[in-house]
């Protein structure tokens, strides 16, 4: 009723809003085909890649070294001379070393940990759980987010948690991680953009 009361937000409720609501519902209703076999491959290819990265820290570290362990990394980095740049006092520990800290130290082992922490979460909560939640069909159903984002963007659990298209992979043949997704047959997948929408 206060819509209503406002004719333009009604008229954009009516074009806009209430036929994307309808469209999210039927999205999520059918859900999306999962490539197992692409699922499983880049499985594979981001778990060799995390064990490489494991190995090449613990050479600069130390062999028991564990980049999921806070209090290690903290060590490690105070070590390396940024005690200063992790401190925290909201922390426990004084200390904190979340991406927020780590990103700004020229730093490769801060680097490294940050890309393992990024590959490890890939793996156990996008492409591990794609194959954990297919339905019986071996379709993926997302939930949709109208207002899941301070932009306002559009956006879908784990979904979201996708890397962007990598060119270096797509010129070295490497699948990338959205072509888990198959469009059923007889359909195409179309890519839309709000960039710049405003």
């Amino acid at each position: 009723q206060r819509l209503q009361e406002k004719p333009h937000l009604w008229k954009l409720y009516c074009e806009e809003s209430e036929p994307g609501i309808r469209a999210l519902a039927e999205a999520e209703y059918w859900g999306v085909p999962i490539d197992e076999g692409v699922c499983e491959r880049q499985i594979k290819y981001y778990t060799d890649h995390i064990n490489s990265l494991l190995l090449k820290m613990r050479k600069i570290t130390k062999p028991e070294f564990n980049p999921s362990g806070p209090d290690q990394v903290v060590a490690e980095m105070i070590k390396r001379g940024f005690k200063e740049e992790i401190k925290h006092d909201a922390n426990k520990s004084g200390y904190s070393v979340d991406k927020d800290h780590l990103i700004p130290l020229d730093d490769e082992l801060a680097d490294m940990v940050l890309q393992y922490r990024s590959e490890t979460r890939l793996v156990s909560n996008v492409f591990s759980a794609f194959l954990n939640e297919r339905d019986e069909s071996g379709r993926f159903h997302p939930g949709f987010m109208q207002n899941g984002t301070e932009t306002g963007r559009l956006s879908a659990a784990r979904v979201h948690q996708l890397d962007r298209l990598d060119n270096e992979k797509t010129m070295a043949g490497i699948e990338q991680p959205r072509h888990i997704f198959v469009a059923p047959e007889g359909y195409d997948f179309v890519n839309g953009d709000y960039s710049q929408i405003e």
